[in-house]
């Protein structure tokens, strides 16, 4: 080959391997393959420190989960679907105020998800049966309600700030009409915008097992249901961030399984250790997973961003059942995870007197009998 022709062809190679890094920097794509029959690692290995914070029990605050939360200028702010309100704590668990205000008025919200937040020091809080916004104050005083406008046909799944507007995910209607894309973007009057992510194909099963949406450094990230990826939002479009590939185990592999809702349903209800849906909470350092199999079980797992290695996690207690964890948000390096109270001694069991503290000042005496769920704000680390 003369010279010169090789000196162009090297050039184009280096130029295409430069774009493709820049690329893949932008994009910043990240895959992580995850066995769940490995070994397994006991959780406390994997945890620094924990901070306790017992949610005082009362006649207004009695909870039997805690599935949904999100943090207050004041403290803590539990999402309690069950019965349809929100329930307020300081920061060190003790009862503040509760917010109910489920009806069909123009000054009721119909139903209850996942969508409350703080925003410009007011919490708010989407209604998708009532399409609409409700304000309250930090003490949970009512303020105003806003109409949030979009097609009829859509019935909006879960709803979040972004840029100067909002996001929301939407669900399918159990109709003919649904909307043809899964996200809907709208202004700061929460009117209508545009749209993106196409859904040619609706999936059969009509589930929403988790909030859709999370921030890393004010970054969105969208997690879509029935999904093993997870996308960052820019510029109003969906861009893969990371993806748990899960090989033979991922049920939605087989084209078949998602064919209509007879088959969908039979493939989640069999038991069968294959993963139907898997949550995740991000942050720079960590991914908490948990995926689920069946209906009813399901696994935890810790991902190393740095190393990219996984980690399958043994939660289970001494009796051969899981420690019932839910996580909950990451709050700079604590991950915020709820447990029920009858767990929380042999939790408490497997950690050394300096890898816990209790908020408030208290003991365990002080709330070992209470009813109410406990949250523990773990700080992980990585023992290998």
């Amino acid at each position: 080959m003369p010279y010169p022709l090789l000196g162009k062809t090297l050039f184009i190679i280096l130029a295409l391997s430069i774009c493709k890094n820049i690329n893949a920097q932008e994009n910043n794509f990240q895959h992580y393959q995850i066995d769940i029959h490995g070994k397994r690692h006991d959780f406390f290995e994997f945890v620094e420190h924990v901070e306790i914070i017992p949610l005082e029990e009362t006649e207004q605050s009695l909870l039997s989960r805690v599935e949904a939360y999100f943090p207050t200028p004041n403290g803590i702010g539990i999402i309690d679907r069950k019965n349809n309100q929100v329930q307020l704590f300081n920061k060190a668990g003790k009862y503040l105020n509760t917010i109910n205000r489920f009806g069909e008025g123009p000054e009721e919200y119909r139903n209850l998800g996942s969508s409350v937040w703080v925003e410009n020091n007011q919490i708010k809080l989407f209604s998708s049966l009532s399409r609409s916004v409700l304000t309250f104050d930090l003490q949970g005083t009512y303020r105003k309600t806003t109409l949030v406008n979009y097609p009829e046909e859509i019935w909006g799944g879960s709803l979040t700030p972004y840029n100067d507007g909002y996001m929301v995910q939407m669900l399918d209607r159990p109709k003919v009409k649904r909307s043809s894309y899964e996200l809907m973007f709208l202004d700061e009057n929460f009117k209508d915008l545009s749209f993106a992510s196409p859904r040619p194909n609706p999936h059969p099963f009509p589930v929403n097992t988790g909030n859709r949406f999370s921030y890393i450094n004010q970054q969105l990230i969208w997690k879509k249901r029935l999904s093993d990826s997870i996308f960052f939002i820019k510029e109003n479009k969906p861009i893969p961030l990371m993806r748990f590939d899960f090989g033979e185990d991922w049920t939605w592999s087989n084209p078949n399984a998602g064919l209509n809702m007879k088959t969908a349903f039979h493939e989640i209800w069999r038991e069968e250790d294959k993963v139907w849906e898997v949550l995740s909470k991000v942050n720079e350092q960590y991914v908490l997973i948990t995926y689920k199999y069946t209906i009813t079980k399901d696994d935890k797992g810790l991902i190393d961003r740095k190393s990219g290695k996984f980690y399958r996690l043994d939660t289970r207690k001494e009796d051969g059942e899981n420690f019932n964890l839910f996580f909950l948000e990451w709050e700079n390096d604590g991950l915020t995870t709820s447990l029920q109270a009858y767990d929380i001694e042999e939790f408490l069991e497997n950690l050394d007197d300096d890898q816990y503290s209790i908020a408030g000042g208290l003991k365990y005496e002080d709330f070992a009998f209470s009813e109410n769920p406990i949250l523990l704000r773990i700080k992980f680390k990585v023992p290998y």
